[in-house]
């Protein structure tokens, strides 16, 4: 039912699209009409995004920036929206340049738009900083994750799940500098807040879980990296995720390894 309400809308939304030329200047109605079809346009981007049907989605935002321009302006805040989406769709396809340019001029435009304590304008922060991580520029996206930390704190507090992600990101910069031990605190803190705020079958409590297990390893403290790794075998078969999954063969990766270790070496250097 929720798929044939979007599919009976979009048909409305390609009308509106294909006389968009002809009907400018008719007034209020049309205008709304318009920015109507942007929200349904959004919409359909984000089904497609999340069944990753990338060139489908990107379709659909760059038709809806299209309208957004023309109807609401560059500096609104759902054009705003729209850009981010854009980089987030390039971020997945590995075109790091294009999701930068896309994600920072709507990270421009929502610290003109809304105040910078603004949640939505946190978590483009977190999106910038996570492109400089996969890129391997850790200063910036050091910087971008504790701006990221800081407003989540102010405005949302220590207990929500955007402080939670702010730090394993952190801890995931400092691991990726091989630098496990100040890693592995990050992640600490970050498993005391989603034990307290989520479920722990969700796809975000395993991947801390998995990113606590190989922190310890990378220490050399086997004992505590075994403990973990049984708590995320237990998180990965309550989610049911197919044994085909990257999060298993993380799992597996890392049980191969630590079957190779004796119990005498147990203490972190």
């Amino acid at each position: 039912l929720f798929m044939q309400t979007i599919i009976f809308f979009f048909f409305q939304a390609e009308d509106g699209i294909r006389d968009f030329c002809l009907s400018r200047g008719l007034g209020d109605v049309y205008k709304r009409q318009y920015e109507d079809n942007a929200k349904i346009l959004s919409l359909m981007g984000e089904v497609y995004f999340n069944i990753r049907n990338d060139k489908q989605a990107l379709e659909y935002y760059e038709t809806c920036l299209k309208i957004q321009e023309v109807e609401v302006g560059k500096e609104h805040h759902t054009y705003a929206v729209t850009l981010c989406n854009i980089g987030l769709l390039h971020k997945r396809n590995e075109n790091y340049e294009l999701a930068l340019k896309y994600l920072q001029e709507g990270e421009k435009i929502q610290k003109k738009s809304s105040t910078e304590l603004d949640p939505s304008y946190a978590m483009t922060l977190n999106n910038i900083g996570s492109v400089y991580n996969s890129q391997g520029d850790f200063e910036n996206a050091l910087k971008y994750y504790l701006h990221f930390k800081d407003i989540s704190q102010k405005t949302l507090g220590e207990l929500h799940p955007y402080y939670a992600s702010a730090l394993c990101n952190i801890g995931s910069v400092y691991n990726n500098q091989g630098n496990h031990k100040e890693a592995l605190q990050f992640f600490l803190e970050c498993e005391k807040i989603q034990q307290a705020t989520i479920d722990i079958k969700h796809q975000s409590y395993a991947t801390n879980l998995r990113n606590i297990a190989w922190a310890y390893y990378q220490i050399q403290w086997y004992k505590q990296a075994r403990l973990y790794k049984e708590y995320l075998k237990d998180s990965l078969e309550r989610q049911g995720l197919a044994q085909e999954h990257e999060m298993w063969k993380d799992f597996r990766k890392l049980e191969n390894k630590l079957k190779l270790i004796g119990d005498e070496r147990e203490i972190p250097n």
